[in-house]
């Protein structure tokens, strides 16, 4: 096991990494997670938006107890709306 380097200044070149990993990380939010929020949105239109988003981290992090309590209606059509 590597023992970590004690980092003793921040460059240019650590926050531009660090930005292109928070951009990339919003990019991979606002693509993958977009589908939960719309079905919380349509679902809850109006509970504020802050507590749709913990619905949506709510329904992310129990997925595969969903998948498996809803295995039994699953048609296994597959289609990805775009909105």
């Amino acid at each position: 096991m590597t023992i970590p380097t004690l980092i003793t200044t921040w460059s240019k070149a650590d926050q531009n990494l660090l930005d292109d990993l928070v951009d990339r990380r919003k990019a991979y939010d606002d693509a993958c997670l977009s589908a939960v929020r719309n079905v919380v949105t349509d679902l809850f239109p109006s509970v504020r938006p802050a507590r749709q988003q913990e619905i949506a981290q709510e329904l992310i992090r129990r997925a595969d107890s969903i998948r498996d309590a809803l295995a039994p209606f699953d048609s296994g059509v597959r289609v990805m709306e775009q909105r």
